[in-house]
């Protein structure tokens, strides 16, 4: 029995890491404050549209999309009404975000690995990597992002298309890469030849999410994507794909986590041949067998970097 406490242990020191940043910095005689400027255009924004009703910078300026990810800003703008704190209300969303995000993913890989300790190794991992910390800790949309894919992919694995596709609308407003998502579960349920459930409501709940997000855009900037990343995309645009390929998903998978991308490439490679014999062998997969095999998650780490590599070759540092 205790064993099975061991995910929510794992979870619950990722929260512990922001924190011991924030401390660490302030011993050293740093200020509270977010590393990046992003974070207080997020804010800007949410102080406009919760004092003024309008998605602005400047009070009195013509509406733009300039923050990317307009359901956070919302959030942020709903505490605004709590308080005027803003950076109290910047870490707390983070940190709330962070820890929905590390409870989506205990879920997961418990799920998927079968035993609590695998499961709490891999919350480990992921909870002890200091990027996740910082950017728990920054500010940004980048943790509730993180959210809304792990309980899409928890979604997923129990066979529950409704909640998937809201985990993903919602993600969306976030930041449109969720998207990819969408598709790769679409060809995953093609590959399987089996309808997960409730897939009828999870499109219509997609077919409600997605447009209202793109009709904001085009509302507030006049595209369906904030301007933001047409913007990014045309700056890095030049960008050659061997740098992208050296200097971000280089750095991405770099230091420890190298020693991890063997076996994650074997176990792939073991994943999809199970799902293509599977195929070939005339049978439509059970929802037990869907929730076994990790299509869904091969297609989305392959997905994701090449998505950038097409249209925006520039990972940031973070």
């Amino acid at each position: 029995a205790l064993a099975n406490w061991l995910p929510l242990a794992a979870a619950t020191l990722g929260l512990v890491v922001p924190l011991a940043m924030l401390a660490l910095a302030r011993t050293a005689g740093g200020p509270f404050a977010f590393p990046l400027d992003d974070a207080w255009i997020h804010l800007q924004y949410a102080r406009n549209l919760a004092a003024h009703g309008a998605f602005t910078y400047f009070p009195g300026d013509p509406s733009t999309t300039g923050s990317t990810a307009p359901l956070f800003t919302l959030l942020e703008a709903l505490a605004f009404k709590l308080t005027r704190n803003e950076f109290a209300i910047g870490l707390c969303l983070g940190l709330a975000a962070h820890a929905l995000f590390l409870w989506a993913l205990a879920r997961w890989a418990w799920r998927r690995l079968g035993h609590a300790g695998w499961a709490a190794l891999a919350v480990a991992l992921v909870a002890l990597d200091g990027r996740f910390g910082m950017l728990a800790a920054s500010g940004m949309e980048t943790s509730l992002f993180f959210a809304g894919i792990a309980l899409a992919f928890l979604a997923w694995s129990e066979d529950d298309a409704l909640a998937a596709g809201l985990a993903l609308g919602l993600a969306t407003g976030v930041r449109p890469e969720a998207l990819l998502l969408a598709g790769v579960f679409a060809i995953d349920a093609a590959i399987a030849r089996h309808a997960p459930r409730r897939w009828r409501a999870g499109l219509a709940a997609l077919a409600v999410l997605v447009p209202a997000y793109a009709i904001f855009n085009r509302v507030t900037g006049g595209a369906a994507f904030p301007n933001t990343l047409a913007a990014k995309a045309a700056f890095y645009a030049g960008r050659p794909f061997a740098q992208f390929l050296r200097d971000d998903i280089g750095a991405t998978f770099a230091a420890a986590w190298l020693g991890l991308v063997p076996f994650a490439i074997v176990q792939a490679a073991v994943e999809l041949r199970r799902r293509f014999a599977r195929r070939t062998g005339g049978k439509a997969a059970t929802p037990a067998a869907a929730a076994r095999h990790g299509l869904a998650e091969i297609g989305w780490a392959s997905a994701l970097p090449l998505a950038y590599a097409v249209v925006l070759p520039f990972s940031h540092r973070f």
